[in-house]
């Protein structure tokens, strides 16, 4: 899901539509949109998408039927019309001509991208048979007209009334919809890269409401249902893929995100699957050529621009297509044997049925509050939706829809709103039982007293927040003590102090962190035994009795975990310590609790920031974390902020960070997500083996990326089967430097911060070391480095923000896309870097909030809702009687107010409705019609009325007499 701005936005779809049936078939150009949704018919649109109709509605918001001008029967000249809004005259354009423009533009469309999963396209893309890969192209199209008329039933509506207080019906999506069959290659010089059946669905921004007017989607409402509009494409398409196909399904790993087809080879599906750019190939043969031109090796400056232009040559625009079909070009690529496997998974139905369960079933409810509950402590009907479409037998609309209720009825309503004209149920928000008892025991624990102290040590060093914290763990008065702790304040330093006055004190003392790697890091920094609350829960740790149990990383231990473990430690006597920041990063299932008990007298806070070199950063870090938009100024006039396109975002974070390594730095880049981490890898190992700084190959690590003497790499599983030269495990997230490869082809690797050594598998280096020159905001919290390098998207959440933008001491950069449209097809503009950081920046998602939050934020609105929704009927009664009254005004008069009866109400829903007859008369009264500025006195006459002057009178219609001021007469 995306957006596509306006102007030439949209250019990318029609522009790759083929000319010619050959070109069709060989690659060269996909297959024409079609118009669909209700509301194209209010535009008479239909069939084949026309180019010009496209730029008219998408590029100008112009109806299409009026932009051609001369109308053919006639002659005559035809104003194009306006589709609701109209465009500024010209887009504002920053930096025009560069590598990083930047365009402020308004939003023609929202871009919704179906795609099946990649077992399904293999199939298409494969088969032998021309009528599957047919029924394969229309199931998808059932499908994808499933997943529309789902957004288009619950987001296809209008905001209307004061500040779109109120939803309007409208009549519908105007829809350009057009089917693409491949990625973007990542072969040099190709232009259709691996198959990938989808469809982009551009929904226009304008919808026409019931009351005749177009007007802007509620682009909200689209984002809220997207999840679900996809869920419920996936579930249509197993259902019609099976009845025509009697092909079988499969959730991978057990888990059911998007099943995969039953016997197609997964080597075909990782074959099919490299859809980023592998610049490594043109980078070395650019640096050959310039080299044997110039004769000398280029300059790191120069080095840059041929990196710059590998990248660039890379990410070509699809494959001009040969004489061969396209089809026949994908089956090319693969053996016999995955041939007819592919050829032979039809019919081949299971009665497994892909872990799908019965409707109605005491099983499915279950199933769908367990997902529930690992993805937060909330829910809305669309998420419930989403996991119904994905878990239930036959999934039709009908049925998912009636489990759906079925559910929701065994929810808690947490925004219950009975204002039916104003409710918007889609919103509502709910929870289950087991989590809100779970929220309410933690919160009572975290009150309840203490069983016994421990005298603090008097520590040398500590700062008062610090002694603080260090007295509240020790003697507090609350068996749980919460220590919030921004980034960089000092919250280790702190647990060592505490635990020494429990060693004297002879009390055991127990650390439980999320991940191995973390705790092994809470041991080496403090001294403290630490383990994994994973390690905990199956048994394998025991808490101890009468002691302290620290929870490290508080915030993102998920609500039922934190529950059952403040029950067991109570149990057995223990202080509990939570440490953390709710300002970081929170629980991956149900969360959000750090911050409510963050407001308890149990608390802590410790305020002085410790870690950063600068001392504006310090302050800056904390408004950050307060999530001040206006920050983005300071880190801007600082120089901190780099605008950049999707197109040389790599490139341009790559090569700020090899300048920190090159000065000695010790540097780390952060990003969204491990796919961005492997490309970003990719470009740094790139840099890296052009500065001469890396050796021979030493193997292969996942996706088959090639691992050097020198490369930094990170192990990502828990194991105990590789030998280290202390007996220790290699551990998830740890982080080593490649030394060398023995006979067997095994990694030699040193541990970056013990010096451990290890001999890593080839075999588990193919399937778990990615290189670890950037991570991800997981991997990168609890970090300090030299310096941080900030990948900023349109998807960074102010948590994750404020995480990497508090890594470094000396500096943390961010490196701000601007582009505004997810999907890599798309290169547009949008943001300024200042503008796009400041978003980032209050980007709060929802899900971080407690369900005890959420309620609470429901009751404490109350006022502010029912003030909102007031003056809003205000202004519709308001509305309503100026249209009534203003028929009785003379001609003269009605004419001159022709255009600012907005104005006029506004004043009137000012006031009391028993005063609006009288304020008519006497500001009609007092007005000269006849001077140029005679609307502006009548309005300036209203609002400066006083109210004893308009109070107590009839609110009948006022009897304006035009014969008692001369002038109006002659108007």
């Amino acid at each position: 899901m995306g957006r596509i701005t306006a102007g030439r936005g949209y250019d990318y779809l029609t522009r790759e539509v083929a000319t010619s049936r050959h070109d069709y078939y060989t690659g060269s150009g996909e297959a024409p949109g079609m118009w669909t949704g209700s509301g194209r018919i209010e535009l008479e649109l239909d069939g084949v998408v026309d180019a010009d109709d496209m730029a008219a509605l998408y590029g100008s918001f112009l109806d299409p039927r009026t932009t051609h001008h001369v109308q053919p029967t006639d002659g005559r000249v035809v104003a194009p019309t306006l589709v609701g809004e109209a465009l500024r005259s010209e887009p504002k354009v920053l930096n025009r001509g560069t590598a990083n423009e930047r365009v402020l533009e308004q939003v023609a469309a929202f871009d919704v991208t179906f795609s099946p999963s990649k077992s399904v396209t293999v199939l298409w893309a494969t088969a032998c048979d021309r009528r599957v890969r047919a029924t394969v192209v229309a199931a998808h199209e059932v499908a994808v007209s499933a997943g529309l008329a789902y957004l288009e039933a619950n987001a296809g509506h209008t905001r209307v009334g004061r500040n779109g207080v109120r939803r309007m019906v409208t009549s519908g999506f105007v829809i350009a919809q057009f089917r693409h069959r491949s990625a973007r290659s990542t072969r040099p010089g190709e232009r259709v890269g691996d198959p990938q059946l989808h469809s982009h669905c551009a929904i226009l921004n304008r919808v026409r409401g019931v009351d005749g007017r177009w007007r802007t989607l509620d682009g909200e409402a689209i984002y809220r249902h997207a999840h679900a509009a996809g869920a419920l494409y996936a579930a249509v398409l197993e259902r019609e893929l099976s009845d025509r196909l009697a092909v079988s399904w499969a959730a991978p790993d057990g888990r059911v995100p998007m099943r995969e087809i039953v016997s197609v080879p997964g080597e075909v599906i990782a074959r099919f699957s490299s859809r980023r750019e592998q610049v490594l190939d043109h980078f070395e043969r650019l640096l050959v050529e310039w080299t044997a031109v110039h004769g000398r090796s280029p300059t790191r400056a120069e080095r840059a621009g041929i990196l710059d232009e590998a990248t660039v040559r890379s990410r070509s625009a699809k494959r001009k297509g040969n004489e061969t079909d396209l089809h026949d070009h994908w089956r090319a690529q693969l053996t016999p044997c995955e041939q007819t496997a592919i050829d032979t998974v039809t019919g081949c139905q299971l009665a497994t049925n892909g872990g799908r369960m019965p409707a109605g079933s005491t099983q499915l409810a279950e199933a769908v509050m367990q997902s529930l509950h690992e993805q937060r402590s909330w829910w809305t009907r669309a998420h419930v939706f989403g996991e119904v479409a994905r878990l239930v037998q036959d999934p039709t609309v009908e049925a998912i829809e009636l489990e759906v209720e079925r559910i929701i009825g065994g929810c808690l309503e947490l925004e219950p709103d009975r204002d039916h004209e104003y409710a918007q149920h889609d919103k509502t928000k709910f929870t289950s039982t087991t989590i809100k008892e779970a929220e309410q025991r933690v919160l009572n624990a975290a009150v309840q007293t203490a069983p016994w102290t421990v005298d603090p040590l008097a520590m040398v060093g500590l700062g008062d927040d610090q002694t603080d914290a260090v007295t509240a763990i020790c003697a507090g008065e609350y068996q749980v003590s919460t220590v919030i702790g921004p980034a960089g304040a000092g919250k280790t330093t702190m647990l060592k102090a505490a635990a020494e006055s429990y060693g004297v004190a002879e009390r055991p003392v127990a650390v439980l962190t999320l991940s191995a790697a973390a705790a092994r890091v809470v041991t080496e920094e403090t001294g403290l035994p630490a383990s994994t609350i994973a390690a905990w829960r199956v048994g394998q740790v025991r808490l101890p009795r009468n002691g302290l149990v620290i929870v490290d990383e508080a915030s993102m231990v998920p609500t039922l975990t934190l529950d059952q473990l403040i029950r067991v430690a109570a149990a057995y006597h223990c202080r509990i310590a939570m440490v953390g920041d709710y300002a970081q990063m929170g629980a991956p299932e149900a969360g959000g609790l750090l911050r409510d008990l963050a407001g308890l007298p149990s608390a802590t806070h410790m305020a002085s920031v410790r870690r950063f070199h600068q001392p504006w950063e310090r302050d800056a870090s904390k408004q950050l974390r307060r999530r001040n938009r206006d920050i983005a100024d300071v880190y801007d006039q600082h120089d901190r902020l780099i605008g950049v396109t999707t197109q040389y975002a790599v490139t341009t974070i790559a090569d700020a960070w090899l300048n920190d390594i090159l000065a000695g730095y010790d540097s780390i880049i952060v990003v969204d997500t491990t796919a961005e981490a492997a490309l970003v890898s990719a470009r740094c190992q790139q840099l890296l083996a052009g500065n001469s700084l890396l050796g021979e190959t030493a193997g292969a690590g996942v996706d088959q990326t090639w691992i050097c003497v020198g490369d930094l790499v990170q192990t990502r599983l828990n194991t105990n089967t590789i030998a280290t030269s202390d007996g220790s495990r290699v551990l998830n997230r740890d982080v080593w430097r490649i030394t060398g490869s023995n006979a067997a082809g095994d990694l030699l690797a040193t541990h970056t911060r013990t010096a451990v050594t290890a001999e890593i598998p080839a075999g588990y280096a193919h399937d778990h070391v990615v290189l670890a020159y950037a991570t991800t905001i997981a991997g990168a919290q609890g970090r300090t480095l030299d310096t941080g390098h900030v990948l900023v998207t349109p998807r960074t959440a102010a948590g994750a923000l404020y995480v990497g933008m508090t890594r470094g001491r000396e500096a943390n950069h961010a490196y701000v896309i601007t582009d505004s449209h997810d999907h890599e097809e798309f290169q547009l503009g949008d943001l300024s870097p200042r503008d796009a950081f400041a978003a980032a920046v209050s980007r709060a998602p929802e899900g971080q909030l407690s369900a005890a939050a959420i309620e609470q934020r429901w009751k404490q609105t109350a006022g502010q809702r029912l003030a909102s929704r007031t003056d809003d009927r205000t202004h519709q009664r308001a509305f309503e009687w100026w249209t009534q009254r203003q028929t009785a005004l003379p001609p003269q008069i009605a004419d001159a107010l022709h255009g600012h009866h907005q104005q006029v109400i506004a004043v009137l829903a000012s006031r009391g409705p028993a005063t609006w007859a009288t304020m008519i008369r006497s500001a009609t009264t007092n007005t000269s019609w006849d001077q140029h500025r005679a609307v502006r006195t009548f309005i300036e006459r209203l609002e400066t009325m006083p109210s004893s002057a308009a109070g107590g009178a009839s609110s009948e219609a006022p009897s304006t007499q035009a014969g008692s001021n001369p002038e109006v007469a002659r108007r």
